[in-house]
């Protein structure tokens, strides 16, 4: 029976599993179950996944990666965050090792988040999973290369990346109050369905400016009467909430962006990276940076990238230590 590693990536609403055997990956699944979901709910998801893969491939997973909202107290275990700024070094020796009986005979490797306590001017935050995204979109890059990456998801976050380490991060709950919005609010029907619409770039600057004019709270009520009183397209209200949003988040990151020098990599979900292209340029007085961004379709794999990048530091540095 071939022996296999399973990496998991979890999120906040999913959870992404990688099985592999001699650094091959064989099948990619995701699940629909994240932290939001509660432990037990992504303890029970992983335990019948893992069954269901070894039984499909024949297989015994003996070693489980696991990095993202899976270490946090709603994931698998609590693993603590380490105190930034953090680079694959530290990581990989902060790899926490742990047995789950009622999940697995395998070996459970908890990748920890980084935590920034003392960040002047931008206050206390928290990374968990982006860090190792992170660490593979610049694992065939210049791994020293300063540069800023945009990350888009349940929460958007500005890293800042210096000598080969994470040195800051700025958050926004900006993924999560577009899903609220999409879903529990007035906005619900005017905005149309999710994941069918084009970015209308007119309206998301429409949206961006006014919410860094009037307030994101009544920018999003005006959407609504895009809908009611000029009877605009599900199309064109749901880019000016986009648009909103990024202005709104523009507030946060500013600061970084005016001071941190280096290119700008946008990831995450195609549409938002859109948006943010279309603010960026609107707002760029102070802005002198290069942006790039990676495509939804690469970005999904940075988890396994950065997972893999830490596994093998870590078994390399054990054995330099024999």
């Amino acid at each position: 029976m071939e022996t296999a590693l399973l990496m998991i990536d979890g999120g906040s609403t999913n959870t992404r599993f990688t099985l592999s055997f001699k650094d091959k990956v064989v099948e990619r699944i995701q699940q629909r179950t994240g932290a939001s979901n509660g432990k037990e709910s992504v303890t029970e998801t992983v335990r019948r996944t893992v069954d269901s893969l070894e039984e499909k491939w024949n297989c015994k997973v003996t070693e489980i990666y696991a990095s993202g909202m899976i270490t946090s107290e709603s994931g698998l275990r609590d693993i603590p965050h380490i105190e930034g700024p953090a680079g694959l070094d530290d990581l990989a020796r902060a790899v926490v090792l742990r047995k789950l009986p009622e999940i697995s005979t395998a070996d459970f490797y908890f990748v920890p988040g980084i935590k920034f306590s003392a960040q002047p001017d931008r206050g206390t935050d928290l990374v968990r999973g982006e860090e190792v995204e992170l660490l593979g979109a610049v694992e065939s890059d210049a791994a020293e290369k300063d540069r800023l990456f945009l990350h888009f998801g349940s929460h958007n976050k500005l890293l800042i990346y210096h000598q080969g380490r994470i040195c800051g991060s700025v958050t926004t709950l900006s993924g999560e109050l577009l899903w609220a919005a999409w879903q529990n609010t007035i906005l619900k029907k005017s905005m149309g369905e999710p994941d069918v619409l084009p970015i209308d770039g007119e309206y998301v600057l429409r949206g961006c400016r006014a919410a860094r004019e009037q307030g994101l709270t009544r920018t999003l009520f005006c959407a609504r009467t895009l809908d009611t009183v000029a009877h605009a397209a599900s199309e064109s209200i749901r880019s000016y909430v986009y648009g909103a949003v990024f202005g709104s988040d523009l507030q946060a990151f500013e600061k970084v962006l005016d001071e941190e020098p280096g290119e700008l990599v946008l990831y995450g979900r195609d549409e938002f990276i859109r948006t943010a292209e279309i603010c960026l340029r609107e707002h760029r007085m102070k802005l002198d940076h290069p942006i790039r961004r990676i495509s939804h379709e690469e970005s999904e794999w940075l988890s396994v990238k950065g997972m893999q990048r830490i596994r093998c530091h870590r078994n390399q540095s054990k054995t330099a230590s024999l």
